[in-house]
């Protein structure tokens, strides 16, 4: 099965309001800029692809710092799927 495919086969997102889509953007910017350690890793991670080939599994509660924490490992070049989240 292709990435592609299976990101298909996921269910749709449930947005309540998708206006607030900037706003959250504006959140996780000044959280990458307020987060010197992550931007570091992050850096490093895209330039070292240490997760190349190898799959991680992540179940957190998501605000802006663990949302900008979950972009780190994709820079690593791993396979990704985020599950499905229920509403707080």
């Amino acid at each position: 099965m292709t990435a592609s495919r299976e990101l298909a086969d996921l269910e749709p997102s449930l947005v309540q309001d998708s206006t607030m889509a900037d706003e959250g953007e504006r959140v996780l910017a000044w959280t990458r800029i307020n987060m010197p350690l992550l931007r570091r890793l992050h850096a490093q991670f895209e330039a070292d692809q240490p997760l190349v080939g190898r799959r991680i599994g992540m179940c957190l509660h998501v605000e802006a710092k663990t949302a900008v924490l979950v972009q780190v490992p994709r820079a690593g070049d791993r396979d990704q799927r985020q599950p499905h989240q229920a509403p707080l």
